[in-house]
């Protein structure tokens, strides 16, 4: 499921279930040494079409919207993540 966020997150344009798993597939390395896990394989393109069919979205729904409220919303720069803004130019700019 993380390899899957991950690639929706990644991609851009129209997405379709072909183009999610084409990044699970270039993602897929990168994430095994992240979590430290050796797993053989990433999943088929029809396993991830039968995973999410069977997946319940309106329980997931109903988990996400109890544990966070619907209102708020997080955002998250580029440069923030490098931390190569300069806070205190935008002090003296504003």
């Amino acid at each position: 499921m993380t390899l899957l966020v991950i690639s929706i997150l990644r991609s851009y344009g129209h997405l379709t279930l072909s183009k999610i798993h084409r990044n699970m597939l270039r993602n897929y390395e990168n994430l095994c040494v992240c979590l430290q896990k050796d797993i053989d394989c990433c999943i088929s393109r029809v396993q991830l079409y039968r995973i999410l069919s069977s997946l319940d979205f309106i329980s997931f729904l109903s988990i996400h919207t109890s544990k966070q409220d619907s209102s708020e919303w997080y955002a998250i720069d580029g440069k923030e993540l490098r931390e190569s803004i300069d806070l205190n130019a935008k002090i003296l700019e504003g």
